[in-house]
């Protein structure tokens, strides 16, 4: 099997490990095999020469609250998406893979609606009409908040690893207003783990993709706290609105039961290793 993953990131590194043993290429702006430009139709037209079975999208922009920023963010998460579904189109693949946001199902009213979740939602939209109409089969990932164990994805998790390296480092983590917010957290090799029983079991369509337990920031605290013996304290600024957790999500982890894949990485079985990641470092 011929497969062609869009984006050049830690993920698409990832996910070419787990096909290893498939022919896999890599397109995108950075640490490609061959170029592919999401904001734009320029890509290498040797592409169109490779028999891919198989296109894995895993590129994104995760946006900012600076409106100027706003069609930068949408030209990749959507229109980046439709030239993608252009480009498989092109080269003939028969099963398209994109690996959007739990972020995409967020409505206006919900916390933490933005651009990001805008743009990913139309992305959804756009490739699931192309490929409607193409006759292309899809699958729609929506994962939850991505962790790894070695701080590569601390960039845009940045209130877990920064809880953690404050109490490694002996220093008191601060939490606005009074209440303890939760989130759902999955291990990066979990979401490829999916993609690759995706790939092998062909299943089409639309699924969240996200840690079947939720956590808290105390519970992170917590956890980190006891392996590292740390003097750190827990603080709540109650000066400072609330925190508030992230909507709800139903179906969260019904794709591990379509798949027969049992989560392997539970963040707050695995805090230790993070906490192993940040020390090696």
């Amino acid at each position: 099997m011929n497969v062609l993953i869009l984006g050049g990131g830690n993920l698409s590194a990832r996910i070419k490990e787990v096909f290893q043993e498939h022919k896999v290429f890599i397109a995108g702006r950075n640490c490609y095999d061959f170029y592919f430009d999401a904001n734009d139709k320029v890509y290498d037209k040797r592409l169109l020469e490779l028999k891919i079975d198989v296109v894995i999208i895993a590129f994104a922009d995760f946006g900012s609250s600076n409106t100027h920023d706003f069609y930068d963010t949408e030209l990749v998460n959507a229109c980046g998406i439709l030239n993608a579904c252009e480009l498989v189109s092109s080269i003939g693949a028969k099963h398209i893979i994109s690996i959007s946001s739990i972020f995409s199902i967020f409505s206006i009213n919900d916390p933490y609606y933005n651009i990001y979740s805008i743009s990913k939602k139309h992305g959804d939209e756009l490739l699931a009409y192309f490929c409607n109409l193409k006759g292309i089969d899809f699958t729609i990932l929506r994962p939850s908040q991505i962790y790894d164990f070695d701080w590569k994805c601390e960039k845009h998790q940045k209130m877990l690893y920064h809880i953690i390296k404050s109490v490694i480092l002996g220093k008191d983590v601060c939490i606005y207003g009074n209440y303890d917010p939760s989130r759902n957290y999955i291990h990066i090799d979990d979401v490829v783990n999916v993609v690759y029983e995706v790939v092998k079991q062909r299943k089409c369509g639309v699924f969240n993709c996200c840690s079947k337990r939720n956590i808290t920031f105390k519970k992170i605290f917590d956890l980190t706290k006891n392996i590292c013996n740390s003097s750190s304290n827990f603080v709540f600024d109650t000066t400072k609105d609330d925190m508030l957790d992230l909507p709800i999500i139903h179906d969260k982890n019904d794709i591990f039961n379509l798949l027969g894949y049992d989560e392997k990485y539970l963040i707050d079985d695995n805090i230790y290793n993070i906490v192993k990641g940040y020390k090696n470092d």
